[in-house]
Parts: C-alpha cells; sequence; structure tokens
C-alpha cells in the first residue's frame, strides 16, 4: 500500500470522534476495538471523515459514478457537503471501501510499504 495513504483516516474513535489514521490503525492495534462502527455515525460524521479522506487524495482524482456522471475530487466533496444523492452514495462507498481495508490490515494482507518487512536476505 502506498505511504500516500497513511495519513488518510481510516476510523473514528468512538469517544470524541477523533480520526484516526491508516498508519495509527496499523501501528497501533489496540486502537482497533476503540472505534465507532462507521455506519453507526451520524451522517454529518461520516461526511466528514469521507471529506477529510478525500481532501488526502490525489488533487486530479476523478470518478464516474452509475457509469454516468464524472466527479473531481472537488465536486465529490461538494456533493458530500450538500448530502445530494451522489453525495450519499459517495459516502457509502467510502464506508464500504474502509471496512474492506481494516479488514485486510488486520488479516496482515495490507501494509504501508514504509512498514512492510524487508525480503530475508540469501545469505541467512
Amino acid at each position: 500500500m502506498p505511504e500516500t495513504e497513511a495519513a488518510k483516516p481510516i476510523g473514528v474513535r468512538a469517544e470524541g470522534g477523533e480520526f484516526v489514521t491508516l498508519l495509527q490503525y496499523q501501528d497501533q492495534p489496540e486502537l482497533r476495538g476503540d472505534l465507532a462502527q462507521l455506519e453507526s455515525l451520524p451522517y454529518e460524521k461520516q461526511a466528514e471523515f469521507t471529506i477529510e479522506r478525500l481532501r488526502c487524495a490525489q488533487p486530479d482524482l476523478r470518478v464516474r459514478i452509475l457509469g454516468r456522471d464524472v466527479f473531481s475530487r472537488d465536486a465529490m466533496i461538494v456533493e458530500v457537503e450538500k448530502g445530494s444523492p451522489a453525495g450519499k452514495r459517495f459516502v457509502q462507498i467510502e464506508r464500504i471501501w474502509v471496512n474492506r481495508l481494516k479488514e485486510k490490515i488486520s488479516k496482515g494482507e495490507y501494509k504501508l510499504r514504509a512498514q512492510a518487512q524487508a525480503p530475508a536476505s540469501a545469505d541467512a
């Protein structure tokens, strides 16, 4: 997983509502039990979470939704802020993606490059 993902939020603390970054989630497994289920949060908090993740994305990000409209990163942020049908869909998609990502990280299937173990030496 690219290091650029390290600062993206991957969860929301149940107490206090602060975001937990992907790097924190990976390096501090004890935080995992302290996170709220994203789907249990009010839309406003889910939207805030999604917007923060989008702000961490590349500025030239483009997404096609339902095979029709193409949205830039900034347009997606606007739609999420408005709570439009497209914005709500972006929040839902992000929630699904994050839940799958957390599962993969917990199983050790994904790691940030900086945290991946170096291959064993042929001399060993």
